[in-house]
């Protein structure tokens, strides 16, 4: 997943901190941001976030790199955490297939 991170060309942080404030009331383990001037995504995953927290962000990026520096899914008339989801699902199905190939493998 760290590879797939590096291809895509965001930066990804880790904080200390147990959640992201995202307003004065929300909080997440994740979230993502778009500098639109480098037309460059980061990551910003709290300590508490867990690996569908990470694959969910990924998709956020991914909705902005389609979407040329813009949201595709409304491109498409989908809500972004609804695509950032999808996203993370198939991406997690992919990560978990992997997985179960390499162990093959290494028993082979």
């Amino acid at each position: 997943m760290n590879e797939l991170v590096k291809n895509l060309g965001i930066k990804m942080t880790r904080t200390d901190e147990d959640y992201i404030r995202i307003s004065d009331i929300r909080k997440a383990r994740g979230a993502f941001r778009w500098d639109y001037q480098k037309q460059r995504g980061e990551i910003l995953l709290a300590k508490s976030a867990n690996e569908q927290t990470k694959l969910h962000e990924i998709g956020h990026a991914i909705n902005f790199i389609l979407g040329d520096g813009s949201p595709y899914s409304e491109k498409i008339g989908m809500e972004s955490e609804k695509f950032a989801d999808l996203v993370a699902d198939i991406l997690g199905i992919c990560y978990s297939c992997n997985q179960r190939e390499d162990a093959k493998q290494n028993r082979q």
